[in-house]
């Protein structure tokens, strides 16, 4: 699908129709990043921080979600319950001699809460929810027991000329909760996500 086209659909993941950020879920942003937000309270600063990935497009707009290190995870409650058919990375346009090239994603894999609970054919793609759950954050109830499927494995271009690549999500899924698992970065010692969005 050709960028033109997705920029019609609705983006389920915006946090400004209605999505929320799952904390959770979420690792937490580096604390440079995080106390340049002037908020009251370490929840409130890291909510705003992961927000920054799931807010309405922008653009030319060099703010992000940076975790330490090389790996991590950013979970959404979708605005509504839908299939996605498109996982959408935003990015700020690096060259290779970049400072910042270094701290884009690379390897990444996409979840979803499986609201079905009856896939067999899908076992292998299977894994509780509870394996996402970060250190000292309590699990909502609602999905406390619940099963997430593997959406998608892709790898981000690191020098791209565009502000977005797009992923076609090959498994067809009614979900209204995705978990977006960072596994490798281009080489940096903090990764940076500039924003996602679900079509």
């Amino acid at each position: 699908m050709s960028s033109d086209l997705f920029l019609y659909k609705r983006d389920l993941a915006d946090v400004t129709m209605g999505a929320e950020v799952v904390l959770a879920l979420t690792s937490p942003a580096s604390t440079e990043k995080a106390s340049i937000l002037r908020f009251a309270d370490e929840k409130r600063r890291q909510r705003r921080a992961a927000e920054l990935v799931f807010r309405g497009r922008h653009d030319n707009d060099s703010r992000c979600w940076e975790i330490e290190g090389r790996t991590g995870t950013i979970a959404v409650r979708l605005s509504e319950v839908s299939v996605p058919s498109l996982i959408a990375i935003y990015h700020s346009i690096h060259n290779a001699s970049s400072p910042r090239a270094d701290t884009t994603p690379r390897l990444v894999t996409v979840w979803a809460l499986d609201l079905a609970q009856d896939s067999p054919a899908m076992d292998p793609y299977r894994r509780p929810i509870l394996d996402f759950i970060i250190s000292g954050r309590s699990v909502p109830n609602d999905i406390k027991h619940q099963g997430v499927i593997k959406l998608l494995d892709f790898e981000l271009a690191q020098r791209s000329r565009v502000p977005v690549q797009i992923f076609p999500v090959p498994v067809s899924l009614r979900t209204n909760l995705i978990i977006v698992q960072l596994r490798d970065n281009w080489g940096g010692e903090r990764t940076c996500i500039h924003r996602i969005g679900v079509y």
